[in-house]
């Protein structure tokens, strides 16, 4: 079904009910390397990143880049969410005593960077690689 080039609605005739735009194909021509590396870009800068490529066309539309557009929302939210957690958890520890629990914290930074390396690569070199919780989250969003 083809979409409107104005408002993004669906359309079953060339002229949009809405506002009155013309049909647009619903996957726009964009190379695949071009897929990828918009891809990629949206992981650098998680949340920020994948915000902007669900608002600048054509990106908006292209499904690949709508998944980890997604996915790098979700992962960037999860990661912060984990970190908030964790850092409440470590203070309660480290009040109490307990001081072995603060080097945990530098693994977890340190695996959340290579893992993010890992996911900036991967896409770049269009390989799709879908998380185990928020990955279905994100398929759903496209």
């Amino acid at each position: 079904m083809p979409l409107c080039a104005y408002c993004g609605s669906s359309i079953d005739a060339s002229v949009c009910p809405i506002c009155g735009g013309t049909a647009a194909s619903p996957t726009p021509v964009i190379s695949e390397q071009a897929a990828n590396v918009a891809a990629a870009l949206c992981y650098l800068a998680l949340v920020a990143g994948g915000a902007l490529f669900l608002a600048w066309g054509p990106y908006d539309r292209h499904p690949k880049i709508r998944f980890h557009a997604h996915q790098s929302i979700f992962l960037g939210v999860s990661w912060v969410a984990i970190w908030f957690v964790f850092s409440a958890v470590s203070l309660a520890f480290h009040l109490a005593g307990i001081f072995f629990v603060a080097h945990l914290s530098t693994a977890i930074g340190m695996t959340f960077l290579v893992f993010w390396v890992y996911m900036i690569g991967n896409t770049y070199l269009g390989r799709e690689v879908i998380l185990p919780v928020i990955g279905p989250a994100a398929q759903r969003q496209v």
